[in-house]
């Protein structure tokens, strides 16, 4: 060992050469964990910004199937009440229309009870007609 000593002359300590790693590794592992978190952070974004892009394609969908629903129900009702409509303007209005002239022709004290007895009166006509 003295004869290795003799041959190197100084002694070396590899001590700081270590130390003087380990920092160069802290700093490049620092340096991979900012790189990563930044990919993380785009990943999120781009995440979240297709996250919203389905969203509002989602959105625009049940909108349209909602105003296509209401168009659709509006259809409905009008088809379904042009028979109440035509059986409402051949049987209902001109009775009332009369029953409301009768009534303000005769000025009663209780015009809604007259007017409730001429549309008896009438039905009765009415069914007896058929």
């Amino acid at each position: 060992m003295f004869e290795a000593l003799k041959l190197v002359n100084e002694p070396f300590n590899f001590k700081d050469r270590v130390s003087d790693w380990d920092a160069f590794l802290s700093e490049k592992d620092v340096e991979l964990q900012k790189e990563a978190l930044e990919k993380n952070l785009e990943v999120k974004q781009d995440q979240e910004g297709k996250m919203k892009e389905g969203k509002q394609i989602r959105h625009k969908m049940i909108d349209e199937k909602m105003k296509v629903l209401r168009e659709q129900e509006k259809e409905n009702v009008e088809s379904k009440s042009t028979a109440l409509r035509s059986y409402l303007i051949d049987n209902v209005i001109p009775v009332l229309t009369d029953g409301l002239i009768m009534t303000c022709k005769t000025m009663p004290d209780d015009p809604v009870d007259y007017l409730a007895e001429y549309l008896f009166k009438e039905a009765r006509h009415f069914r007896s007609r058929q």
